[in-house]
């Protein structure tokens, strides 16, 4: 795996944790309640006045047999009680901080998109100058900046 993945780093060990090892069996015990409450809500849901006795008799039936199924995932789940909570709280945590993220994320397209609109505004304003002021302005500017390296190669020489 790390041959494969070399940037993958290994998270804390369990030991130090204190994390417990949630079995494939439970999740998977997880996914058939769901569907049989998925069967149950349809059965619900599809009750009429003709079939009324019918359907109620198949969701009492179902309903016992899902029942205790759902106790015991309940007391299975028991000892994962603090690390799920956990879990649940580090992923709040971690949407917050992607929230704010985005925030900030929305906030930087912001100003970049204002920063492009100002210099856009320059760029329609200095267009505007007529050419021969902007030639005269340009040989001024460049002027300028020939007497600033003058100056400072003879003040730092």
């Amino acid at each position: 795996m790390s041959a494969a993945f070399p940037e993958l780093e290994r998270g804390e060990p369990a030991i130090e944790t204190k994390r417990k090892h949630m079995p494939v069996r439970i999740y998977k015990q997880a996914v058939r309640l769901t569907e049989e409450m998925a069967q149950i809500k349809t059965a619900i849901s599809s009750i009429g006045t003709f079939n009324a006795q019918k359907k109620k008799e198949d969701i009492l039936r179902k309903l016992n047999t899902w029942m205790p199924q759902y106790n015991s995932f309940q007391a299975q789940l028991e000892p994962f009680k603090r690390q799920i909570k956990e879990t649940q709280e580090d992923n709040q945590y971690l949407h917050k901080k992607v929230d704010e993220q985005s925030w900030a994320v929305q906030g930087h397209k912001v100003r970049a998109d204002d920063l492009q609109r100002q210099l856009w505004e320059y760029r329609e304003f200095i267009d505007s100058i007529p050419e021969e002021l902007r030639v005269e302005l340009q040989q001024r500017f460049e002027l300028m900046q020939e007497q600033e390296q003058k100056f400072e190669q003879t003040y730092y020489e």
